[in-house]
């Protein structure tokens, strides 16, 4: 089975990088002192989670059921990588929200260095697995119902 043409490695490589281009927004206004750097990071980390709750949501279970295994496996260690990015956006928003725009860099550092982690595990592993694992109408399906939440 494959994917077809419209592929999930294509759709979520997409996504990270809007969310890059979201954070490097957020990074660039932070530095050059433009008000208001928490609404940028809150479109970007809104962006994040929306993109975890599809990977977790819809993603994930399917597969897990094609091969097999529940919570267990690549997604186990991407669920809680996921947990481990949660945290990180979770410390720069109260900082932010604190009204506190010193020294973020070794938060975002750190997430910087997670997501391309995290990221990489995705496209060069779980995703393409997952285009080899469904047929073009599942996956048709799949991303239809993901856009249905976009």
């Amino acid at each position: 089975m494959e994917c077809g043409t419209e592929t999930i490695t294509a759709f979520f490589q997409d996504d990270h990088r809007r969310l890059d281009g979201l954070f490097e927004a957020y990074q660039d206004a932070r530095a050059l002192g433009i008000p208001e750097p928490l609404d940028r990071f809150d479109a970007f980390a809104e962006g994040l989670r929306r993109h975890i709750g599809w990977e977790e949501e819809r993603l994930f279970p399917v597969f897990e059921a094609h091969m097999g295994m529940q919570m267990a496996g690549p997604t186990a260690v991407m669920r809680r990588e996921h947990r481990e990015i949660e945290a990180v956006l979770d410390e720069i928003r109260r900082a932010l929200a604190d009204g506190w725009v010193g020294n973020l860099a070794e938060p975002e550092e750190r997430l910087r260095e997670l997501l391309s982690s995290h990221n990489g595990k995705e496209e060069q592993v779980l995703y393409p697995a997952i285009d080899n694992l469904l047929d073009p109408s599942e996956c048709a399906g799949l991303l239809a119902a993901i856009r249905t939440e976009a």
